[in-house]
Formats: structure tokens, sequence, C-alpha cells
């Protein structure tokens, strides 16, 4: 396999690239679009151009739909992102992109058909058979990740010359205010719930931030013997009575179940991750230690999240730089003095 660089017309560069058909054994000719500005980016795209041919990566554009390119895509993010975001990958791909736009050639595809699949899902996207649509946040989720698919089209695999999710304005999403439970109010529900099951479900999330499914997911190799003070954790490993894993969505349905029952503040069991995070935050921990211990994938995220807890913790960064401030006059005019 050959290829060579033409320029037709001014500024507009080709690579052409001569094969041979593995049918006919015949030499082929085919020119491809480049998005070089001058003959060096030219010819080192046309080198790369080559290799992913060589390598069985490359994808015809004129041939490929929005349904093939978004298989080879989740194909690509598997290694790149945890499993359970990987699940979700598939499920808003397979679920609602391909649906609506699957048929469209990858080189066809317009800002407008992206909107119109947006506008449909927020009146009629239910996939549970029940009517309605999705909510804005569900619609925000699909956008990040079709703009994040299509931006691998245009920067990484050459196959688009713009990403047509760009001009595309998402969906706004109201966020809803965090409901979190003091000191008091934790400690109240971990004392109700103590006879349950759901103790020890409970007592991981106010104490650990960790996540429903974190929760459920939990095994014997998790635990590290070698350090005392883990274990404790020999008693959190979480599981249905016969041993079979506890379900994320049996743990949400039970804890609701439970909370009816009392008087105690009505909350998910979402929200004891968000009671930890904020006690954890109020209690003058940096926000950088936070963010890794909630798994947050930027500290912009937990502040963003917790932005309610700043404004008294700045208050406090501020009367102890008062009082150091103050000190220090004291102790130089004590020295002055003497």
């Amino acid at each position: 396999m050959k290829g060579h660089v033409r320029e037709r017309g001014k500024g507009n560069w080709y690579a052409v690239i001569d094969a041979r058909d593995p049918k006919t054994g015949k030499r082929k000719r085919k020119w491809h679009s480049l998005k070089a500005k001058g003959k060096r980016e030219a010819q080192i795209e046309c080198a790369a151009l080559i290799s992913s041919i060589k390598g069985g990566t490359y994808l015809e554009p004129i041939k490929v739909t929005v349904a093939e390119y978004m298989e080879r895509w989740l194909e690509h993010a598997r290694s790149q992102v945890s499993p359970k975001t990987f699940e979700r990958y598939c499920g808003v791909v397979r679920g609602n992109i391909l649906p609506a736009l699957g048929a469209v050639p990858i080189t066809k595809l317009q800002p407008a058909q992206i909107s119109e699949m947006y506008a449909k899902a927020l009146h009629g996207g239910r996939r549970d058979g029940k009517s309605g649509g999705l909510s804005p946040a569900s619609v925000l989720y699909i956008h990040r990740i079709l703009k994040a698919a299509l931006a691998v089209a245009v920067s990484e695999w050459r196959l688009l010359p713009w990403n047509p999710a760009d001009p595309i304005k998402a969906p706004k999403v109201r966020r809803k205010a965090v409901r979190a439970l003091n000191a008091a109010e934790s400690a109240a529900l971990l004392e109700a719930v103590r006879p349950y099951r759901l103790f020890i479900p409970v007592l991981l999330a106010v104490t650990s931030g960790l996540r429903r499914g974190e929760i459920c997911s939990l095994r014997w190799r998790s635990v590290d013997l070698s350090k005392a003070a883990q274990l404790a954790v020999i008693m959190y490993v979480v599981a249905q009575a016969d041993g079979h894993p506890l379900k994320p969505n049996s743990l949400t349905h039970e804890f609701v179940r439970f909370i009816a029952s009392t008087d105690l503040p009505k909350v998910r069991f979402h929200d004891l991750r968000h009671s930890h995070a904020t006690q954890f935050l109020a209690s003058g921990i940096h926000p950088k230690i936070a963010q890794e211990r909630l798994g947050h994938a930027t500290v912009a995220i937990t502040l963003d999240l917790y932005s309610h807890v700043l404004p008294g913790m700045q208050e406090e960064a501020a009367s102890r730089v008062d009082q150091a401030l103050r000190q220090a006059l004291d102790n130089q005019r004590g020295g002055a003095k003497g």
C-alpha cells in the first residue's frame, strides 16, 4: 500500500492511496480529504491514514452509519472508563441514540437531527413503557456521550471535519437542593436502623459516603486483612440471606420502606452520601481529600455539589486568619515594649 498527498485548489489537501483489491488483485486509487493546512501536515495525516488502514481500524466515512460508528466507539471507550460507566454508555447508545440516529450516515449527520432527537426524548423518550419523556438531566447525559463520541470521530479518527453536536445547546438542568442529615440526625438514623439488616449498608453510606452500587458490590477480596483497622470490614460485606449479592434497587426500596415507617427525615439512600460529604467538609477537611474520598473526577465537581457548605467554611477560615494576625500583632507589640 502506497500513498502520497495532492493539493486541489488552494489549501485543499488530499491523501491519494494506492492499494490492491483483495478479491481481484487489481490496484485501486482512492482520494481522502485531509484537514491539513500545509504539505507537511498533509504528509503526516497521510501516513497516519495508511497506518490505520493497514491496522484495520480505518472506517470509510461515506459508508459508515451512526450505528456502526457508535458501536466501534463503545469498544474504544471500554478501556477508558469503569465497567459501570461503560454499562451506562451502552444503555444510552443502544437505547436512546441508535433508535433515533443509527441509520444516518455519519457524514450526513446534522445538528438539526440531533436537536430533534433531544426534543423527542424530552416529550416521549421513556423506555420503561410509561408515558412521558426523559428528564432534562437524562437528555443532558445523552448529549454529553454523543458529543464525546463524535469528538473522537473528528480529532482522532478523522471521519468528520467538525462535530455536529457542538452547536447544540443541551437542556438546562435545575439542580435540586441537596438534602443532608446533620450529625445528630445521622446518629438517630443509625440507632433506629440498628436492629435491621439495613444497618450495615446505612452505616457504610453514613460513615464513608459509598454509593449504593459500591456497597452492594463489596467482596471479600476488598478486605485487607493485613491492616488491623480493616478487620471490622469483614462484617461489612453486604449480601442477601442466601449469600447472593444484594441488588442496588432492592437496597433502595427497602430503605424507602424503612424511612416511611419512622419519624426520621424523609431522605433518599443517596442522601446519606451527601450527608457524609457535607459533614466531612463542614468539619474543616480539605475539599481535595473529600474529592478523593467520594471518587469525584475533579475537585470542581465536589465544590459545585457542596457549595452550600463553603460559606460557613470561608467564614471560619477568615476568622482563623484574623485570630492569627491579632495574635501576631499582640506578640509584636509585647516584644516592642519589652
